[in-house]
């Protein structure tokens, strides 16, 4: 699910998109004020799978966040990023993040 390669971070799966992620559902502009906006610009839906995995991720300190990355470690980077934000990001600003991270696996 993690895709190939080296690790992200100590311990940590590499970061690559699932195969079995949609497209994105907003545009690069929209901002994401929240769960659910951050749920559609990672292809999912306020009231998807998705969803209830970022609502998860909310819930979860750093130790569970790291042991749910090695299941998905696409999502919890995307959630960390967004969290740790000092601004309201737009989706663009996260394309450009993951892009970073899964380019970083190969570089």
């Amino acid at each position: 699910m993690g895709g190939e390669g080296g690790l992200c971070g100590p311990g940590l799966p590499p970061i690559a998109r699932p195969t079995w992620v949609r497209p994105s559902a907003v545009g690069e502009d929209h901002p994401l004020d929240g769960i659910g906006t951050l749920a559609l610009a990672l292809g999912g839906s306020p009231t998807s799978w998705t969803a209830e995995l970022l609502r998860l991720l909310a819930k979860s300190d750093e130790r569970r966040l790291d042991v749910l990355a090695a299941a998905v470690p696409w999502h919890v980077h995307a959630y960390r990023w967004w969290r740790h934000q000092g601004h309201l990001p737009t989706a663009g600003e996260l394309f450009a993040e993951l892009a970073r991270a899964e380019g970083a696996e190969h570089g």
